[in-house]
């Protein structure tokens, strides 16, 4: 069968079709393979620059690897500040609240006490006077 392939020669460059193409599902030359497949032939004058290729993609792939502790580090820091901003939301709250029942505690008689008789019911009589204009 190799006879018979050596014998097909490519009509395009007149060399011989010894690959078959499931694409064009025909015999074709080394060429047209190329050609078709969209394939990057690399000979010998590429070969300095493919090993300089390889070694900086081995150094690329260890410094990705030895770096994955730091990319984490700008997730952590939000993490921090958003645990910070809400400890801070807490506390704050909580302080608004101490505050409001205090103040709730300390005037919660004084509308009744004897010192303040002469404002009892001051509130309905500016409202009323409000309403009058």
């Amino acid at each position: 069968m190799l006879d018979q392939s050596i014998k097909m020669l490519c009509d395009t460059h007149k060399a011989p079709a010894v690959f078959f193409s499931n694409k064009e599902e025909r015999y074709v030359c080394f060429k047209c393979l190329v050609a078709s497949e969209k394939l990057l032939y690399i000979d010998k004058s590429y070969k300095s620059q493919m090993e300089d290729f390889e070694k900086i993609k081995e150094m690329t792939a260890e410094a990705v690897k030895s770096n994955v502790r730091n990319t984490t580090i700008i997730r952590e820091w939000k993490r921090d500040i958003r645990g910070c901003l809400m400890r801070v939301k807490e506390r704050f709250n909580e302080n608004i609240d101490k505050f409001i029942y205090q103040f709730g505690t300390i005037f919660k008689d004084v509308e009744m006490s004897n010192d303040l008789k002469q404002f009892r019911g001051e509130d309905k009589r500016l409202i009323s006077q409000v309403e009058d204009l």
